[in-house]
């Protein structure tokens, strides 16, 4: 029964999913991302300027973990401690990254999706791995890509970030379509797979989960 509720949920957002660029300059982009020690979460948000790659600001919010994983509905256990992460930013971020996927999801309601929408701001899903979907393998050189596609609909792409190594997986989350969200991770891709902004973000939510186990010991 919960699982059904969670699903209704998820099929009433669905409705307000906006997949449209509307922004102009970007300038400020954030990384999203979560550690866990123990029972509780650690979000951590790290914000860049592009084309710089200046740090200009980071935030974290720990809380504890009060709903455990599983697949499909990974929204409802990270959303809340990374939107109250945000909520501590003192810049006006143009557009979010957080690691896990967007509408490439079986009801469109990814961790990216869901989170653009209780936060009324873009976001994009950049994941690591596929969740649903099928995809053939990319070219081999930074910047190419191959569309997921779920129920013959694209849904992201499968991306080159990086030459050499494996591809990752784009999907917009919300107030963004597919060729923007593309665009912007190889934007803020440098010399790693993961896009900086979240791979600053993972470096800052272990640092703080490795301060706070000392504490705690």
């Amino acid at each position: 029964m919960e699982v059904k509720k969670l699903i209704k949920i998820q099929e009433q957002l669905e409705k307000r999913i906006i997949l449209t660029w509307t922004g102009d300059k970007i300038k400020y982009i954030a990384g999203c991302d979560v550690a866990y020690s123990g029972k509780k979460s650690i979000a951590c948000v790290a914000v860049i300027e592009i084309p710089e790659f200046n740090i200009i600001e980071t935030s974290y919010h720990i809380e504890e973990t009060c709903f455990p994983y599983i697949p499909g509905f990974l929204a409802f256990r990270e959303s809340s401690v990374i939107i109250n992460a945000i909520r501590k930013l003192k810049t006006g971020v143009d557009v979010f990254i957080l690691d896990g996927h967007g509408i490439a999801h079986p009801r469109k309601m990814g961790l990216a999706t869901y989170t653009g929408i209780l936060i009324n701001k873009p976001t994009i899903g950049c994941a690591k791995s596929l969740f649903t979907g099928i995809y053939t393998i990319p070219g081999n050189n930074k910047g190419d890509f191959s569309p997921v596609t779920i129920n013959t609909e694209i849904a992201g792409v499968c991306l080159r970030t990086k030459k050499n190594t494996k591809p990752v997986f784009v999907s917009p989350g919300n107030f963004i379509d597919i060729e923007n969200s593309v665009k912007i991770i190889l934007q803020c891709t440098r010399n790693y797979r993961i896009p900086e902004p979240i791979r600053l973000a993972h470096i800052f939510a272990n640092k703080i989960k490795k301060m706070k186990e000392v504490q705690n010991e």
